[in-house]
């Protein structure tokens, strides 16, 4: 006969921290966040066999005097970024929002693992202005707004794809 004996280990941690504020100075609106994130992924899972069990009364590596095998499987992965946003309104009618991240990933390249993402949008609620009151029954609500922005992407990249890799048999 034979003995095999494994173990898994999975653990996963994920903590996200954030704050934001918020003031009105008269007919200006202001709106500020900030926040952390993080994310951790580790598994890992072992085997070890010995076959030419002595007897099948006793379960142990000791008992068997065969071939020793074992083997085992890691991979983890960890992300981690920090991100700010600020608004602000005057009169509901004008509108203005910075943003950024800084994010980086275990999946890319020591040296290439951190990137900055920034946006900035703006908005004119058209509705809200005088020109606009005769039209008011037909447009009760009209709003413009442009942005523009940069936004990571780690998806599509395996844990440990930036290393050579060969296989052993």
């Amino acid at each position: 006969g034979s003995y095999t004996r494994g173990d898994a280990f999975n653990y996963y941690l994920s903590p996200n921290i954030s704050s934001s504020y918020t003031h009105q100075w008269g007919d200006h609106f202001f709106k500020a966040m900030a926040g952390y994130q993080m994310e951790l992924q580790e598994n890992s899972n072992g085997y070890t066999y010995k076959d030419g069990m002595l007897s099948d009364d006793i379960f142990s590596f000791a008992n068997a005097n065969g071939t020793l095998y074992a083997g085992d499987n890691r991979t983890h992965w960890a992300t981690m970024g920090t991100y700010a946003r600020l608004n602000w309104n005057y009169q509901n009618v004008y509108f203005l929002e910075v943003s950024g991240r800084y994010d980086g990933s275990s999946r890319f390249a020591p040296g290439h693992r951190w990137g900055t993402f920034p946006s900035v949008s703006a908005g004119w609620r058209i509705s809200s202005e005088k020109f606009m009151q005769p039209l008011q029954d037909i447009v009760t609500d009209l709003k413009l707004r442009a942005g523009w922005g940069m936004n990571g992407n780690q998806g599509g990249f395996g844990n440990y794809a930036y290393m050579a890799s060969m296989s052993v048999s």
